[in-house]
């Protein structure tokens, strides 16, 4: 079961999720597809209305008519199965490796924003078209930002190997498909990928904890000596591995209190739900909230993938690193973040910005 989903709004004042068919991805208007951890699969359905409302709340809330400025789209995946045999395919041959369900992804929702005409073969990944204009598929591509979360980090790679493959298939050169691949803009959490061998790729940043067990355990099998070092980080460091990428580590508590209402509509503070069940004696760190959080005072990470996905979402040409992930206000609504919030922000970012040594662009 690969489906793409989207929230729609219903007479009544609720909100149903729909699934977007083959070939509506239109991108003509800021689009963020959300590819989310391992168990957002056919039984766990309530995940991805979840994710979209994830996203909603950190472009600027879900009551703020979102949907008139940007589309929020979130992927679901066949089966925990397939993903976990997707991990290890993909950490194996991180150059080449695409499993049968981003052949899906991309025959489905990206063959048609570069090719008229496109068909795909599932088995073979194999892909035929006429290919469309350079500016056109540049275009579209500049309105396009994936959030990749966990298992997503391995998902959305996959889709950049498809994709290449795609396009080159379709008529595309080397130069021009990676040139091209390089407008969409990628968001990485919790990464369970190779963020150090997928360097001049998609425009992105990685942030990884570095106490998170799931991605520590990855290592364990995939080793990196530029990892291992990264991992080592006692305090936020943004290491720049090209212009436009960089791998963003820091330390995070198990404790994380965000605000929720409650069922009388006051706001409330709660600790973010473990991804480890109660009784487990250790904790993950893994949890998506300690990536996306704006709560400086528990957490490094805070703000950082909130700027980057407001920047990549509001962006007219592709982004330095910079760029990326400077201060910014929130597509709808009222300004979130002070003059001061943001100057603190910024005096963070700077002192953990490492760098660029002897790395191509």
């Amino acid at each position: 079961m690969n489906k793409l989903w989207k929230k729609t709004q219903q007479s009544e004042g609720g909100q149903a999720l729909e699934q977007v068919v083959p070939g509506a991805l239109t991108l003509d208007k800021p689009t963020v597809v959300f590819f989310s951890g391992l168990f957002t699969t056919g039984k766990g359905i309530n995940l991805v209305k979840g994710a979209a409302g994830h996203i909603e709340e950190m472009l600027g809330g879900a009551g703020n008519n979102i949907s008139d400025h940007a589309d929020i789209r979130v992927w679901q995946y066949k089966s925990k199965r397939s993903n976990l045999k997707n991990i290890f395919n993909y950490n194996c041959f991180p150059s080449r490796a695409f499993s049968r369900n981003a052949t899906i992804f991309v025959g489905d929702f990206l063959l048609p924003l570069v090719a008229e005409n496109g068909t795909y073969n599932v088995k073979k990944k194999s892909f035929q078209g006429q290919k469309k204009d350079f500016k056109d598929v540049e275009k579209a591509f500049n309105n396009l930002t994936f959030m990749a979360y966990s298992y997503g980090s391995v998902f959305s790679q996959e889709v950049y190997n498809g994709a290449k493959k795609m396009m080159k298939q379709v008529g595309f050169s080397k130069n021009q498909t990676r040139l091209l691949l390089s407008r969409i803009h990628l968001i990485s959490m919790g990464a369970v990928s190779r963020p150090m061998k997928e360097k001049n790729r998609f425009t992105s940043i990685t942030l990884v904890a570095t106490n998170d067990r799931i991605s520590n355990h990855k290592n364990k099998i995939w080793w990196s000596v530029k990892e291992f070092f990264a991992r080592a980080a006692r305090k936020l460091t943004i290491r720049r591995l090209t212009k436009r990428n960089a791998y963003i580590t820091a330390p995070v508590q198990k404790d994380l209190f965000t605000p929720h209402e409650d069922k009388e509509g006051q706001v409330v503070m709660r600790n973010i739900r473990k991804l480890f069940p109660a009784w487990w004696p250790r904790h993950s760190y893994h949890e998506l909230q300690h990536y996306t959080t704006d709560r400086d005072f528990d957490n490094e990470f805070s703000k950082i993938a909130r700027f980057a996905l407001l920047n990549a979402m509001q962006r007219d040409k592709p982004l330095t690193l910079e760029q990326m992930i400077a201060p910014a206000n929130p597509i709808v609504g009222e300004g979130r973040y002070s003059p001061d919030e943001k100057a603190v922000y910024e005096t963070r970012i700077s002192a953990a910005m490492q760098p660029l040594k002897n790395a191509k662009t």
